[in-house]
């Protein structure tokens, strides 16, 4: 079964309680994105999103949900769980 499938079994609050604030999300979603040598508009659209969110995101403007946390997670060829470490 996928990850999206059913997100109340895969761990959303867990990820929300290890990311309480949007900013550290944000600011980890750059990190990876920059680690993987991607623009914004280049993980746009490998996740079928806008740039424009994906900045919304990295400047903490807006916390993404489970689906989208899921899409970017797979741009970037990563599982959710490496946005709550900096570890990977």
């Amino acid at each position: 079964m996928s990850p999206t499938a059913r997100p109340t079994e895969t761990g959303p609050s867990d990820l929300q309680k290890a990311v309480p604030d949007q900013g550290n999300f944000g600011s980890r979603l750059r990190q990876l994105r920059l680690a993987a040598g991607l623009s914004q508009q280049e993980l746009a659209r490998k996740a079928n999103l806008t740039q424009q969110a994906i900045s919304q995101v990295e400047r903490g403007g807006s916390q993404p949900n489970w689906d989208t946390v899921c899409r970017l997670a797979g741009a970037l060829r990563i599982t959710p769980t490496a946005f709550l470490n900096a570890d990977g």
